[in-house]
């Protein structure tokens, strides 16, 4: 498959790193997309919450939004230490940093505010408990299988412009290398929930498929022993897409800027 972009450093216009963050305010967010996705996914929530003053970061994670090969040399450390970087580089600039995390990113958002004292988190379907039981064997399988070749058709909203190129890309085929890192995040997440002391936000989908609802939400309840402020919330009519999705994102943005700005 011929490449998507032109190097290991290149990345598709609209997958870079969202910054914004001009002005000197004391608080600001780190916005961590989910797994196989891009900035961009964000762009709405990170608008809104600039819109409230705001500064707000959202890096690309390594391999994500440039083409297969890049992403198949990446993992969950570097996927990690993206993370931690960009944390430490706000926390160096402002007071406070609050820590958003969309599906896997909901996974490093919980390790972020495991390892540093972030402001809050807000995790937006995190891939805590996930419905495809078969990923608990991916990081075997994986060493074996890298890649299983699927051919599946791209869903409505990958069927155009870079949603497209990046199907093909990465939701084309079966990663099963990069979904067994995805799965080694997921185990270390829930390892260190007791260690997360940070107010907690977490919204769920009614209508997710990807991530298991209920459960996930009984494991932060069950884990997440030294948080004194957790509120758990699902979002009616909505999938695992919901912060970008058009129907769900605005409300998504407002339910997290008053999150955030109001605790």
């Amino acid at each position: 498959m011929a490449r998507i972009a032109a190097g290991p450093e290149a990345c598709l216009p609209g997958c870079a790193s969202i910054d914004l963050r001009q002005g000197s305010a004391c608080d600001a967010v780190l916005l961590i997309h989910g797994y196989t996705g891009y900035p961009a996914e964000l762009s709405k929530v990170a608008e809104a919450l600039h819109k409230a003053g705001l500064q707000v970061y959202a890096p690309r994670l390594p391999g994500h939004g440039s083409s297969r090969p890049d992403f198949m040399a990446t993992g969950a450390h570097d996927w990690k230490r993206r993370c931690y970087d960009a944390y430490m580089d706000l926390r160096a600039a402002h007071e406070r940093v609050h820590v958003v995390g969309h599906s896997m990113g909901g996974l490093l958002a919980l390790l972020c505010g495991a390892r540093f004292e972030a402001a809050s988190l807000c995790l937006l379907a995190p891939a805590l408990v996930l419905r495809d039981r078969l990923i608990a064997l991916t990081p075997l399988v994986g060493i074996a299988a890298p890649v299983i070749k699927r051919g599946y058709a791209p869903s409505p909203e990958d069927s155009q412009g870079e949603r497209l190129l990046l199907h093909k890309a990465y939701r084309q085929d079966s990663l099963v290398r990069q979904a067994g890192q995805l799965e080694l995040l997921r185990r270390e997440a829930l390892r260190a929930l007791s260690s997360v002391r940070a107010p907690v936000l977490a919204l769920f989908a009614d209508g997710d498929t990807a991530v298991d609802s209920p459960r996930a939400a009984a494991k932060l309840n069950a884990g997440l022993v030294k948080v004194k402020n957790l509120t758990i919330d699902t979002l009616n009519d909505a999938s695992h897409l919901f912060p970008f999705e058009t129907s769900t994102q605005q409300a998504c943005a407002l339910r997290l800027r008053e999150w955030i700005t109001h605790g």
